[in-house]
């Protein structure tokens, strides 16, 4: 249909769910999706929906989208409190609130790549 899907499979079952978002990058505790909007006829934003389906609420706008074919274009934090956007419109890494209630600049060190972000041991 020309529209960007995920499709998520139970390692167990085999069932598939088809999420109607566009690069989609599952958080780390499994329960939500983050990737682009797949209207056709809309810019593409970065948006997040539940891992079992259901519309895909956009979380920013169109200046922060990332160029959805990178991977590190859009990543979650290790504590998935944030989506970590390197928009493709050369602008600096920002951080997006998955709920939608905003975003922050990224940290300086997010500029050399959002891998720089990792767990530390409790």
């Amino acid at each position: 249909s020309g529209r960007g899907q995920t499709s998520v499979v139970d390692p167990v079952t085999g069932a598939e769910t088809v999420l109607d978002v566009a690069f989609g990058h599952v958080s780390n505790d499994g329960t939500r999706v983050a990737g682009l909007t797949t209207d056709p006829e809309r810019a593409s934003v970065v948006c997040v929906v539940d891992i079992g389906g259901g519309p895909c609420a956009p979380i920013g706008d169109a200046r922060q989208a990332p160029d959805g074919t990178h991977g590190e274009g859009l990543q979650w934090s290790p504590d998935d409190e944030w989506v970590v956007v390197q928009p493709a419109i050369g602008t600096a890494p920002v951080l997006l609130d998955p709920d939608g209630e905003g975003s922050a600049p990224g940290p300086a060190w997010v500029s050399h790549g959002a891998e720089s972000w990792q767990r530390t041991g409790p």
